[in-house]
């Protein structure tokens, strides 16, 4: 039986979260990671091999939404919002499922590109739960670039949102 390679991924120095400007509480924000800490599973396989060394990809859910956390408190801060433990307006954050595919090629053809599929759960003070479901493909490199964008767009779906723009704004 193969061994098993933990993934989180990484957060991006370079690419920051595009806050909309109408978005601006007048109270700090909370955000909480709800996900357990043992919520270890398996997301993949780190390729298509047929051989008996063909690790499966592992990941800590709560770690990965520890990043999309670091996303989303970096992106409000860089908009001067004030973001702390115990603020009365408080966004709960769960990373709820991930799934990953390292790619297939063919010699120098691609059958298949490296994906990443993220499903990230939130719910708002008011009690407006949703979820978003966010899938990448990489032109270029594995799948942890694919994650890593991911990721990156699941926590920006949070402020597409109408209703919870309406509600950091109340």
């Amino acid at each position: 039986m193969g061994c098993s390679v933990l993934y989180v991924p990484e957060i991006s120095t370079k690419k920051q979260l595009e806050i909309p400007p109408e978005l601006a509480p007048k109270e700090p924000i909370s955000l909480i990671n709800v996900q357990s800490p043992n919520a270890n599973v398996k997301i993949g396989a780190s390729s298509h091999s047929s051989n008996s060394y063909n690790p499966s990809v592992t990941t800590n859910l709560r770690n990965w939404t520890d990043v999309v956390i670091s996303y989303v408190r970096k992106g409000l801060e860089l908009r001067s919002i004030v973001v702390n433990d115990h603020a009365p307006k408080w966004l709960r954050l769960d990373i709820s499922t991930v799934k990953m595919s390292p790619g297939y090629y063919l010699g120098l053809l691609v059958v298949s590109r490296p994906s990443c599929e993220v499903e990230l759960k939130i719910e708002t003070g008011n009690s407006y739960v949703t979820a978003y479901h966010v899938e990448d493909k990489s032109a270029y490199g594995g799948y942890e670039i694919a994650c890593e964008s991911a990721t990156r767009m699941a926590a920006a779906s949070i402020f597409q949102d109408a209703k919870v723009i309406q509600y950091l704004n109340e």
